[in-house]
């Protein structure tokens, strides 16, 4: 079934320098994208709250709906989907992130978000050491959570490794690109691609066909490969590595770290050490580390403890309807869930969550999940 796009939202999407944040900055404001087009631009700049000086505000806005459909009739002919930030479908995790891209692009018929989610990432050039722990570590993890998603980059090394030990386990994997979906880099892992897709993954990209892939834009897929997910894994890594910088990322979130060690001196093993010592990993020794400390349910182990509920607190009118549904809900509650029961907007819910928890209504749990005090 073709997907129904709308066409100046797409356009507003592709606008350089747009993100999400003021794409929902714009939609909160009540305008609609089509307005984004009619609008003087003094009054676009005023409504998204931007100077003249940020790349948006030059951008020849005449020219994005014929960028837009000459991408929609890529979309449709090669059966890619776009999630625009203001549909109910966009990944909530990614919202997390100030700079997250306004549109993603994915092939594939897998889902673009699970309730359990870890990014898998490291050097091109691993060891033996790296090789063996990283497929031991995925595929345990895949074998302990039935709905996990293991998510990386399509790289060579750690990456494809990943990759291939979730294919393996029989479980989905998602490769986030760091260019358009009318290619695939390196071109060796076209196959690898294939399989990805082919076997209920994704292949996902903040870039419109005909992008290269550019040095800068393997540091924004980074963001995204943290932002997809509750827990980050390096497997190994250089002191200078990439992968260090979407731990980095998957840090400054508050999502969980963890790093496999390696030995002094070992020049894979350096950056993950360093994560260590700085204290923004935690030491990985096998799966059981990853899920135990995210709270997942585990084949092997018993039912979580629930939660007491706080008995009287002092509730907003916008925080009564999530309260309500945390109280309701026999398990901790994820913000997508509760942006679907609540009908709210996600960057509402996430909001809301935000305030609960500073007022003691709420607890974050590992895996992004809410319950009440």
């Amino acid at each position: 079934m073709m997907q129904e796009i709308d066409i100046h939202a797409l356009a507003m999407a592709l606008a350089k320098g747009m993100t999400a944040r003021l794409m929902l900055k714009w939609d909160g404001e009540g305008l609609s994208p089509r307005d984004f087009f009619s609008m003087e631009a003094s009054d676009v700049a005023a409504a998204l709250g931007i100077t003249s000086r940020h790349s948006l505000a030059s951008v020849r806005r005449e020219e994005l709906p014929e960028r837009a459909e000459r991408e929609l009739t890529f979309i449709d002919r090669h059966n890619v989907r776009a999630y625009i930030c203001t549909d109910r479908d966009y990944p909530y995790r990614l919202l997390q992130n100030y700079s997250a891209p306004p549109v993603l692009f994915t092939y594939g018929n897998g889902p673009l978000q699970s309730d359990h989610v870890v990014s898998v990432v490291g050097t091109r050039r691993p060891t033996a050491y790296g090789l063996k722990w990283c497929e031991s570590i995925v595929e345990e993890c895949c074998r302990q959570c039935s709905d996990i998603q293991v998510v990386s980059g399509l790289a060579y090394g750690v990456d494809a490794c990943a990759h291939n030990a979730a294919l393996a386990a029989g479980r989905e994997t998602v490769a986030v690109v760091a260019h358009g979906l009318d290619m695939v880099y390196p071109a060796a892992h076209r196959q690898l691609a294939y399989d990805i897709a082919s076997r209920g993954g994704l292949i996902v990209t903040q870039y419109p066909s005909k992008t290269q892939p550019f040095r800068n834009n393997f540091l924004a897929r980074n963001q995204i490969i943290a932002s997809l997910a509750d827990a980050t894994i390096v497997v190994e890594s250089g002191i200078r590595g990439g992968a260090l910088s979407t731990a980095n990322a998957a840090f400054d979130l508050d999502r969980e770290v963890f790093a496999i060690p390696g030995r002094i001196g070992d020049e894979m093993s350096e950056g993950c050490n360093n994560l260590i010592r700085k204290n923004k990993a935690s030491v990985i020794t096998g799966a059981d580390t990853v899920v135990k400390a995210m709270g997942w349910h585990s084949a092997d182990s018993d039912t979580a403890t629930p939660q007491q509920a706080q008995l009287f607190p002092e509730l907003s009118g916008e925080q009564m309807p999530v309260y309500n549904i945390l109280k309701a809900s026999d398990e901790p509650m994820s913000p997508d869930a509760i942006h679907i029961a609540s009908g709210m907007n996600i960057a509402a819910v996430m909001s809301v969550l935000g305030d609960m928890e500073l007022d003691g209504i709420t607890v974050r749990l590992p895996g992004n999940r809410y319950s009440l005090a």
